[in-house]
């Protein structure tokens, strides 16, 4: 148990400086237990790995943003960009051209700068992900001399590989063999609404089948060279995955597996796993918040610290159970849904994959073995787009940490007595932790007074909910991004919203009513209403989820869309809310005329800041509390404007943007 004392000391160490010095609290735990057993030598190397987690977090060099002249070393390559390594830390190079190798060395003259990526809301965190890899800047640079260009380029000979396969098998193929990203599958969604996308990419679950089809074939006679015979496989997984992390850390598992055979008071599983990870948090500290380490260690972890000695059909099936347990909650996490039928199909599915996933293998020694896989592969789309189909989806919305807390408190207090074969003790425990998990796909009836801002990158997107009612003031919308299912519906589950009571659309520009169509193929709406149904009713005004919400434009006939865009007024517990479109300020000068009275203490700022929007008479008769600007990051139109931002200054006026901030929220009593 030494080595997972250390490990823990460590990986709090880390955590700690990454995320907040109050987790340090968590050595409290590990070292009471310690000094209940007098290890006092695991406790002296718990607190040196305690304080080099602490040091390699806070001191570990992150790049810097000032001019830089130096050698740099390519440690990671993908499509489009490769990560680069020096002594000031690792850097982001954009490189669609392949013109530098994993392994090469280059000189590069240029500077460092922030990100500056555009984001909406629940969509794949590119930065967060760099991080990861200890990566906070991209690097820009004036000029490139290459002066070691690696041969390692593997793309010709996966050319030759797939060479048989169309897009979406060949990705299919790349992920079951090396971990690719599913994400521009077609059938991604699907797949990941199943659950599948994550098994699919599973660092390590297709090799260590291989690994034991291998072990098998070689019999029980064989048995002293199983070490080196799995050693070899994962070294050749390891290089054509580009040394893929959950492959390099399978290379490590086997190589410390055979160094251990040797030993003549060998280590324990749990000991040699605490190893590889104390040795790739040292080696790579920022990978700790990874994926690729929270996925698999606390599982890997959790087999070996409550084992089950029972084999049998039994048992494969508890594993199955407890390996869906132990990895839903991070599911739900992410996308807040989960589909009855998903474990079932996983199970059933496992087979076929295996199957695939050999297949693609042999196809970098037959090629034409792709037709094969090809057709493997569209039956395996073609099966969860039925299961998709007709499957019940139940919604968790957020899980809250108590939640997951508790859950997992439960999962572990049953593997322990599965681990005593203590039978009963298990079974009430684990259907405690099914059924706490099960609470949250409970409807949510409590009644709600609430407003997002939601980011829809360069778009306008507003929630409103009021009671027990929900309804959005236009969708957004991008020609380069499903911002229905990317974007709004994700979001709409995890606040627990199954349906809406009404759209109400502003005006017919893509980026406020792009999304609509998508979203009601995907989504109950109610009713759809625009600007010219207000004005066709008494008062310009509708009552919609106990609201009544005005039209303030009737000035626009003869005008672009711009100026036909609706002017939505409505007050949400005391508050005045008023969303502007993209009203220019034309419209604002007949809205002040007859309105002079008009007031709004929350403002959603017309044209996302444009300079033809927001004059100083109109934001000074308003006299807002706050002013939402909602604007993609760093946009083509250069919204805000510097003039519209120039007037809120002079007037005083707070200001809150989702280039910046992301989703906006606010919570009323």
């Amino acid at each position: 148990m030494g080595p997972f004392f250390a490990f823990l000391f460590l990986a709090i160490g880390l955590l700690a400086g990454y995320m907040s010095l109050f987790l340090l609290f968590l050595i409290l735990l590990p070292t009471a237990f310690l000094l209940s057993r007098r290890q006092w030598k695991t406790l002296c190397w718990g607190f040196v790995l305690l304080l080099a987690g602490l040091l390699l977090s806070f001191f570990l060099p992150r790049g810097q943003t000032e001019p830089i002249n130096g050698l740099f070393f390519v440690v990671e390559r993908k499509d489009s960009y490769c990560i680069l390594l020096s002594w000031q830390g690792r850097y982001l190079l954009y490189d669609s051209e392949y013109d530098l190798t994993l392994f090469s060395i280059v000189r590069i003259i240029g500077e460092g700068r922030p990100f500056g990526f555009s984001h909406f809301e629940q969509q794949f965190d590119f930065a967060a992900y760099l991080n990861t890899k200890g990566v906070y800047l991209l690097l820009d640079p004036d000029s490139k001399e290459l002066l070691f260009r690696s041969p390692f380029d593997l793309r010709p000979l996966k050319e030759y590989a797939f060479s048989h396969l169309d897009k979406d098998c060949r990705l299919l193929a790349d992920s079951l063999l090396f971990g690719a990203s599913l994400y521009d599958l077609e059938h991604y969604p699907v797949l990941n609404s199943l659950g599948l996308t994550s098994s699919m990419a599973l660092g390590g679950f297709h090799l260590s089948f291989l690994l034991a089809m291998a072990n098998k074939i070689l019999g029980k006679k064989n048995k002293k060279i199983y070490p080196m015979v799995d050693l070899s496989i994962v070294t050749l997984f390891l290089v054509f995955s580009s040394f893929r992390y959950a492959i390099r850390r399978i290379f490590l598992t086997r190589l410390f597996h055979l160094i251990n055979g040797k030993r003549k008071t060998p280590f324990s599983s749990l000991a040699i796993l605490s190893f590889v990870a104390i040795f790739m948090l040292l080696l790579e500290p920022f990978s700790i918040l990874s994926p690729a380490f929270y996925y698999a260690f606390p599982f890997l972890f959790t087999l070996r610290l409550f084992p089950s000695k029972r084999e049998g059909k039994w048992n494969y099936l508890q594993f199955f159970i407890i390996l869906t347990l132990f990895f839903l909650p991070m599911r739900l996490d992410s996308t807040y849904v989960f589909s009855l039928l998903s474990p079932f199909f996983q199970l059933a599915i496992m087979p076929l994959s295996h199957l695939i996933f050999l297949l693609s293998f042999t196809c970098f020694l037959l090629p034409h073995m792709g037709f094969a896989v090809s057709l493997l592969s569209r039956f395996l789309f073609f099966s969860a787009e039925k299961v998709h189909t007709v499957s019940p989806v139940f919604v968790s919305g957020k899980l809250s940490f108590a939640l997951f807390f508790a859950f997992y408190l439960l999962l572990f207090l049953a593997l322990t007595f599965r681990a005593y074969h203590r039978r009963k003790p298990f079974m009430a425990f684990l259907a405690a932790s099914v059924t706490l998990l099960s609470s949250s796909f409970l409807p949510d009836f409590r009644p709600h007074q609430s407003l997002y801002f939601i980011d829809v990158d360069q778009g306008d997107c507003t929630l409103v909910r009021n009671g027990r009612g929900n309804i959005l003031i236009d969708t957004g919308g991008s020609k380069r991004d499903d911002i229905a299912n990317d974007c709004l519906i994700p979001f709409l589950h995890s606040l627990k919203i199954t349906r809406l009571d009404a759209v109400i659309i502003t005006h017919y520009d893509w980026d406020h009513y792009g999304a609509l169509q998508d979203l009601k193929d995907s989504f109950c709406i109610d009713a759809v209403y625009d600007a010219q149904d207000f004005l066709e009713a008494d008062n310009h005004t509708l009552p919609i989820i106990g609201l009544e919400i005005q039209n303030f434009n009737r000035y626009g006939d003869g005008m672009d869309s711009n100026g036909q865009s609706g002017v939505y007024s409505f007050a949400l517990s005391g508050k005045k809310i008023l969303i502007m479109g993209d009203a220019p300020k034309e419209i604002e000068e007949s809205i002040l005329e007859d309105h002079p009275d008009l007031r709004a203490d929350i403002l959603r700022i017309g044209h996302h800041g444009s300079a033809t929007s927001s004059s100083e008479a109109f934001l000074s008769s308003l006299s807002p509390e706050v002013a939402i600007i909602s604007v993609g990051e760093q946009n083509s139109y250069g919204h805000p404007a510097q003039e519209t931002l120039a007037t809120l200054a002079k007037l005083d006026i707070p200001v809150r943007r989702t280039d910046i901030e992301g989703t906006i929220h606010y919570v009323f009593s």
